[in-house]
């Protein structure tokens, strides 16, 4: 009992005498003449300037060794930039002399890293300015807890009970994108618990995207490959509420964006789960990514309806996205769409198919203030295929068909029957003297000012920002029409319409004018030709002149010589 009695006391001694050291050296040590040749070791390292402020070292009995270093930065590669890669105002560490003294472990208790700025830069090479600190390699895998090899006895293991970030902001410039995007995340806080250089640890992000406020939550696990730079992320869920992004921020990050116009209200709940991410410094390697939207909202200056309840899954590699559906209501219908995006982090090539329902005409006529307003249920087939970063060049490589028709449709504010008959010039007031002959039916959609639509279908394909509508059919009571054309996007229209005045109508009105029978097909139809050309929103409507004046004044002129032949027979055979 004495002999253990001695070894204690001497095992207490020595404890002091360690700690007191160690407060001796934290209290007259000045470390700061250190960070020159500390830095320049690193610099040398990483091939990057590194620069510190002032350090501090300070010893308690409940915190242990805390080193305190504040200004630090490294400078970025200057085939990149001219500003810092990253810049750090604050950084607490404290080592657990313990763990150091009883398990061989270097143990920090706690890093703290207040208002750190990374900017990540890509070239138009493709190259990351992180990638010119080390070279790149492949990643370890840490989907599975690994147990680390015993460490050399000379060097303990690395463990970092718990590392916090508070006040983060990481911004990415990417330079392939023309003009470049800058993508920042903001007031990031990030905490870690047993952070380790070997094995793969869990942690929990908040911040902020294209929003001063933290909308965006993150938790999952990591590990890192030091020799690389590199890291392994798994079971990553990340959500973010649409609601809180600023439109202001948006467009300045992704000025591509701007023409689309994007308005308010933009909302939805995004979630995305990445079961693995492998990356380095060499950038992105390996991804496996589900993403769902739902709840959302999006309104475009382009569309002015709004188009809501938008339900999206997707599926995702770092090369491809698997639109597994998407589903949203426009104009009080639904609209089903799957799809197929190739090259998405390059130059994106999109292949999509979509149904549409029960869409509303009239509200879309009144968006677009057309001059006449189609009322009746819509349905379409759409199969579109877009490459290209940017609106405009979507756009300007959209290829595509559509097949679209119309039921239950009354056509509002525009009478096609008059407009068809008011523009004869060479009948000046011809619908004047008919109307009010036309049968009861007619004068009662008249009176209404509206004209019911039994059919309305139309087959178009687009190539090159062209429009071309190869089949377009509308039936009323009184006529049908056929149309073929083009509509430059967006707004320049160049179509020829063919109109038939019903066989009954057609009756009435010769009866009433008998030049309009002049006008007549070999089915007893009035037969006009219109022209429609100009803005989509403000077309010039108008008959076909050159054929009109065949027809009317030449078959006139004939008629007259008949007349003048018939009283004067001598002459028949000059």
């Amino acid at each position: 009992m004495k002999i253990l009695k001695i070894i204690l006391i001497c095992f207490g001694v020595l404890v002091f005498l360690l700690f007191t050291g160690m407060y001796c050296v934290a209290k007259f040590v000045d470390v700061n003449k250190y960070v020159p040749e500390i830095t320049a070791l690193v610099s040398k390292s990483i091939g990057r300037e590194v620069k510190a402020g002032t350090a501090g070292l300070t010893f308690s009995f409940s915190r242990g060794i805390v080193l305190e270093i504040k200004d630090l930065g490294v400078a970025d590669d200057p085939a990149f930039s001219d500003k810092p890669f990253v810049t750090v105002g604050r950084v607490v560490l404290s080592v657990d002399l313990k763990a150091v003294i009883l398990a061989r472990k270097l143990v920090i208790s706690e890093i703290e890293i207040s208002g750190p700025k990374v900017i990540l830069v890509r070239n138009k090479d493709g190259v990351i300015n992180a990638a010119t600190m080390a070279s790149g390699g492949t990643v370890k895998d840490i989907s599975q807890k690994e147990t680390s090899s015993p460490a050399p006895a000379a060097l303990p293991v690395l463990l970092v009970s718990r590392f916090s970030i508070t006040g983060g902001e990481v911004t990415f410039i990417d330079e392939t994108f023309e003009p470049k995007l800058s993508v920042q995340l903001q007031k990031i806080d990030l905490v870690v618990r047993n952070l380790s250089l070997i094995d793969p640890f869990d942690f929990t992000i908040k911040a902020g995207l294209f929003s001063s406020a933290q909308n965006v939550s993150v938790t999952g696990r990591a590990g890192f490959d030091i020799a690389h730079l590199g890291a392994r992320l798994a079971d990553i869920k990340l959500s973010t509420d649409m609601g809180k992004i600023s439109l202001d921020q948006l467009n300045a990050a992704l000025p591509m964006l701007e023409p689309a116009g994007l308005k308010s209200p933009l909302g939805g709940i995004l979630e995305v789960a990445l079961p693995e991410l492998v990356a380095n410094a060499n950038g992105l390697l390996s991804l496996k990514a589900n993403a769902r939207l739902s709840k959302g909202v999006m309104t475009s200056a382009l569309v002015p309806l709004s188009v809501e309840d938008i339900e999206l899954r997707a599926d995702a590699d770092q090369k491809n996205m698997d639109i597994k559906s998407l589903d949203f209501v426009f104009s009080e219908g639904n609209v089903h769409a799957q799809g197929y995006v190739a090259n998405y982090m390059a130059e994106p090539v999109i292949d999509l198919t979509a149904t549409a329902s029960g869409i509303e005409t009239k509200n879309i006529s009144e968006a677009y203030k057309l001059p006449g307003r189609l009322t009746g249920k819509a349905s379409a087939v759409i199969k579109a295929k877009l490459a290209g970063k940017t609106p405009e060049a979507l756009m300007g490589s959209l290829a595509g068909d559509v097949k679209a028709s119309v039921s239950n449709g009354t056509l509002e504010g525009v009478n096609v029957l008059e407009q068809g008959l008011s523009s004869i010039p060479m009948l000046p007031g011809l619908w004047d003297m008919v109307k009010a002959d036309l049968p009861a039916e007619t004068q009662k959609d008249l009176k209404e000012g509206v004209t019911l639509v039994e059919k309305c279908e139309m087959e178009a394909s687009a190539r090159d920002g062209l429009l071309t509508i190869t089949r377009a059919d509308l039936v009323t009571r009184d006529l049908v029409a056929s149309a073929k054309g083009t509509v430059k996007l967006p707004d320049a229209v160049d179509i020829k319409a063919d109109l038939y005045i019903t066989k009954k109508v057609s009756g009435v009105l010769v009866n009433k004018v008998k030049d309009l029978g002049n006008l007549y097909d070999a089915e007893g139809r009035i037969y006009i030709p219109v022209l429609v050309s100009g803005p989509l929103t403000q077309p010039k409507v108008g008959a076909d002149m050159d054929y009109l004046t065949q027809k009317l004044l030449v078959n006139k002129g004939k008629e007259l010589l008949q007349n003048v032949i018939d009283k004067n027979p001598e002459v028949q055979g000059v």
